[in-house]
């Protein structure tokens, strides 16, 4: 059974992303995004700016509320980690950044070495 979740603006009412998503893999969601670790959380983020994006849709991405996503940029920016373009308020990855993302994917890689994951797919939390 698949179903269409549309994220959208509500300043602006713009679709932001359109998915289809099986009613199993919404359930596995739901399971593994309670338990994320707050490094998991800022690879998330980081994963989202690579090409530049905005707060709004850094929250979706990352499923984090208002308040999340303002203590996590905070930090974020403060290490250097990412950048913020005031004019276009855009969000960007840094260098260090990108050597974090690096970093972090090769220690996931590490620890779930004996997993299965499908073609196309990411581990995204055990």
């Amino acid at each position: 059974m698949e179903h269409l979740i549309q994220f959208s603006c509500r300043k602006c009412n713009n679709v932001l992303e359109d998915y289809t998503i099986s009613f199993y893999r919404v359930l596995l969601l739901n399971y593994i995004m309670k338990y994320r670790s707050r490094t998991e959380i800022a690879a998330t983020i980081l994963e989202s700016v690579r090409g530049g994006t905005t707060k709004t849709k850094i929250m979706y991405k990352a499923y984090l509320s208002y308040t999340q996503i303002k203590e996590y940029l905070k930090f974020l920016l403060d290490k250097g980690l990412m950048e913020y373009e005031p004019g276009s308020s855009i969000y960007r990855i840094t260098e260090k950044g990108i050597q974090f993302l690096r970093a972090y994917e090769e220690i996931t890689n590490l620890v779930n070495k004996d997993v299965e994951v499908q073609p196309n797919e990411k581990i995204i939390s055990l």
